[in-house]
């Protein structure tokens, strides 16, 4: 049974045939229930026991019946009891609150790349003065050095991106977040990987455009003076 969002994203319904690490299972049929369920998937516990490789566990029941039912079972079994409505809206506050937590370290990390880069640029053009000054008298244009410049903070960027997703890849294959027994694993995806790439190369090109109008404005004869 394939919730109505997920059949919706994935384009299937009853009679299709879904794959689900490497083994396919027949739709048999839709449903929809106004929550988070309407994106999940629903295979027999035995099938999910076995392809998940957890023997006899199982980490929630759903059970029908009164309100009395919660304290009777609460009574009986050292167990948490939440009702289906409230078990949602719990999960969903959770996982907001994680993805706030990420976007505020994504922007944290975003402004100490640019302030990085801006110093490793402003370093740069400063210990590099006379060999920039020598390029300018032998006839390369501002542009030129500019691009000169733009290509080594792009250069630093794409360094920092290749490690950080290979930090990427290893946090998310050992973070789990967990919530009224619904476990949730990041995965990092292609069309992710590909946004932060052109995220880090534009913000390398932002924090190096001023240290490199600077360095477009260095002439020989001005450094030789300096020194």
């Amino acid at each position: 049974m394939v919730g109505e969002s997920l059949a919706e994203a994935r384009g299937i319904g009853p009679g299709d045939t879904l794959d689900l690490l490497g083994e396919a299972f027949t739709v048999k049929g839709t449903f929809a229930r106004g929550t988070l369920a309407d994106s999940e998937l629903w295979i027999p516990l035995t099938d999910a026991q076995r392809l998940f490789r957890l023997g006899d566990e199982v980490s929630i029941y759903v059970v029908r019946g009164s309100k009395d039912l919660q304290s009777a079972i609460e009574a009986a079994l050292p167990v948490e009891v939440t009702r289906e409505g409230e078990g949602f809206v719990s999960f969903s506050r959770s996982l907001s609150s994680f993805v706030q937590v990420l976007r505020l370290v994504s922007a944290v990390m975003a402004l100490a790349a640019v302030l990085g880069i801006l110093t490793v640029m402003f370093t740069m053009v400063q210990s590099r003065r006379r060999e920039i000054g020598v390029l300018r008298a032998v006839g390369f244009g501002r542009g030129s050095i500019v691009l000169y410049v733009l290509v080594q903070a792009l250069a630093v960027a794409l360094a920092g991106y290749l490690l950080a997703l290979l930090s990427a890849l290893g946090i998310s294959a050992a973070l789990n977040f967990e919530a009224v027994g619904v476990s949730v694993t990041p995965v990092l995806d292609g069309i992710v990987a590909g946004a932060a790439l052109v995220w880090s190369l534009a913000i390398a090109a932002l924090a190096a455009a001023y240290p490199a109008m600077l360095a477009a404005k260095i002439n020989l004869a001005d450094t030789l003076r300096a020194e």
